[in-house]
């Protein structure tokens, strides 16, 4: 999907509603925690067929993946057939889920290096991330999703690499903290405003926010992209609140309720997209008005 064609269709409504997160919803089934969800596209697609249906069924018209750790930096167990396969699948079980009014972004996590890697933004790291667009693209993604970036190089990088190799529409999130004096910043240190235009500059067709502590964070993060002058599509994705270990399950303190509370919030801050990251099931997307 185009960078044009996608946003004409994210106009056709005022807000769009995205799904939620794929991996705490799959260790809420029972996937161990130290088992990568991506593994269960190959080897429990009947669940993971079950939680795709679930967000099709809810009021999400933008579903994603269950592909965010399928690079060769985070599964480099994987030999490439199974990898492709990996995400192959990972779209293709979405796809055959959504409706006709709905669209799939291949989801993309980034590499997890530091920078001191010899392989951190070399060519290496480049082709990792079009081997897995391939094969999100050849599963049927609509478009592409970098999600949790933290490094403001890393995501200028994958956006210029994807948009130059491919004539699909992506969209950019950063996972955002607070210092101790309350200022937003990425985990390479930067601002809203210096790491949602530098990322748009490069290409980017959606400037967003996920994984971070909750709907609170995330609202403070739209208003600044917006503050800064942010006129593109922002995207809101918060966690369902920091998990707490209860006994070897996940635990999320913002219930479906009370999340649900936030987001004509999100919106009315200016987010164009809102949807939910770690915690958020499909439970959730049901009860959200667009």
């Amino acid at each position: 999907m185009q960078h044009d064609a996608f946003g004409k269709w994210l106009r056709e409504t005022p807000l769009t509603l995205a799904d939620g997160a794929w991996g705490s919803t799959c260790f809420s089934l029972g996937l161990p925690r130290d088992r990568l969800p991506e593994w269960w596209n190959l080897e429990a697609p009947d669940r993971i067929q079950g939680i795709a249906e679930a967000f099709a069924r809810s009021r999400a018209r933008l579903l994603s993946t269950n592909t965010f750790n399928g690079n060769t930096f985070r599964i480099p167990a994987a030999v490439p057939t199974q990898l492709a396969a990996l995400n192959r699948c990972g779209v293709e079980i979405v796809r055959a889920a959504a409706a006709p009014h709905q669209r799939v972004y291949g989801a993309m996590g980034p590499s997890g290096m530091k920078p001191t890697d010899a392989r951190y933004l070399s060519p290496a790291h480049s082709e990792a991330f079009l081997v897995q667009a391939e094969a999100l693209l050849a599963g049927g993604a609509d478009l592409l999703g970098l999600e949790s970036m933290l490094s403001v190089a890393e995501a200028v990088l994958l956006v210029k690499t994807l948009t130059a190799a491919f004539d699909v529409a992506v969209l950019c999130s950063y996972t955002w903290f607070r210092s101790q004096d309350g200022c937003l910043h990425t985990l390479c240190g930067a601002g809203p405003a210096e790491a949602a235009h530098t990322v748009l500059d490069a290409g980017a067709a959606v400037i967003g926010v996920n994984c971070c502590a909750g709907p609170e964070d995330a609202l403070a993060v739209v208003q600044a992209y917006r503050a800064a002058g942010v006129a593109a599509p922002v995207w809101a994705s918060p966690n369902a609140g920091l998990p707490r270990d209860m006994g070897g399950t996940l635990a999320y303190p913002i219930d479906a309720q009370a999340f649900a509370t936030w987001v004509p919030r999100l919106a009315a801050a200016g987010a164009s997209i809102v949807g939910g990251c770690c915690g958020v099931g499909p439970e959730y997307v049901s009860l959200w008005r667009p």
